[in-house]
């Protein structure tokens, strides 16, 4: 589940164990999780030759001021190095190969996945409001909470919807650059918004909608899937404090015992009726709201396009 994620967390951004900040710490923990999941189908395979890998991540994006492009450009490419990885196509030629190399990789564990594809069988994407993201170097503009650093510049880093950025965005884009850059099966594996209900079966009708169009173009996609059943507790505070808050998923598990949401019923009708419709459908969600915007206005085009 998401190793390029956890290798962030625990490696650059020193939220979790071993709590480091630096590139090598980072490589390291990317390298022993992608090698564990390559050992570990082999093993698994040598039981079940038929057993299927369906790897997740988070389909990220990063947009940014012109002064920050250098920035999302090397984040656009390394939000794919979990997929890269498992299908060999991090090589001398990758656009990443030198990072790896100046953070303290061998040549001989990046060769290790040259020799041993593993591409998945499906990819899992996880997509939250929070995956796409904005860089801007002025700082003032933002609380100090969203600043962070490169180490060569400081800048804010916030959620993209939030941003009137003006680059075509969302998680229709993110499926088809995905799709293009390996054409393997794809599912949805965490859909989730943390707000009222009514957003919640908007925020999953509307990535259900994007993925059956897809579908209907030639997108192969398996599965949309509403995460997590029974809620998550923390994650506002991303575990890193005791205090954290429980967020209900399609059942409430607050009381102690599992209590199906309005979220359940609906899924539960769809389930049914592919055809129901939901009478919060009928507005838009909160991240198309004007009041989204709660940062200042960029009116042009910043942000050039790498996958």
């Amino acid at each position: 589940n998401e190793p390029l994620t956890t290798a962030r967390f625990c490696g650059l951004y020193g939220l979790w164990f071993p709590h480091r900040k630096n590139d090598r710490t980072f490589v390291q923990a990317l390298l022993n999780e992608m090698k564990g999941v390559v050992l570990s189908m082999q093993e698994i395979r040598k039981i079940n030759p038929d057993a299927k890998l369906v790897q997740t991540e988070d389909l990220a994006k990063i947009y940014s001021t012109r002064k920050l492009a250098y920035q999302a450009r090397f984040e656009n490419r390394r939000r794919w190095l979990t997929y890269d990885f498992l299908c060999g196509m991090v090589n001398p030629q990758h656009p990443l190969w030198r990072y790896f190399l100046k953070s303290g990789a061998t040549e001989s564990s990046l060769y290790f996945f040259i020799d041993h594809p593993c591409p998945p069988d499906i990819i899992g994407v996880d997509y939250y409001a929070t995956s796409e993201r904005f860089l801007d170097e002025s700082l003032e503009k933002y609380p100090r909470e969203k600043h962070g650093s490169n180490h060569r510049q400081r800048y804010a880093d916030v959620e993209a919807f939030r941003v009137r950025h003006n680059n075509p965005s969302g998680i229709k884009l993110l499926l088809e650059e995905c799709w293009q850059r390996y054409h393997i099966p794809m599912a949805v594996t965490e859909v989730h918004i943390n707000c009222d209900f009514d957003n919640q079966v908007r925020w999953f009708t509307e990535i259900r909608d994007t993925c059956t169009t897809l579908m209907q173009q030639g997108v192969d996609i398996k599965a949309v899937t509403a995460w997590a059943l029974f809620g998550s507790f923390g994650w506002n505070k991303l575990l890193t404090q005791a205090a954290g808050e429980y967020e209900s998923g399609v059942f409430d598990i607050a009381s102690g015992a599992p209590v199906p949401t309005p979220l359940a019923d609906y899924l539960t009708l769809i389930s049914g009726d592919p055809e129901y419709i939901h009478p919060a459908q009928t507005e838009k969600g909160w991240w198309h709201q004007e009041d989204r915007f709660i940062f200042d206005n960029y009116p042009e085009l910043i942000y050039e396009d790498m996958l």
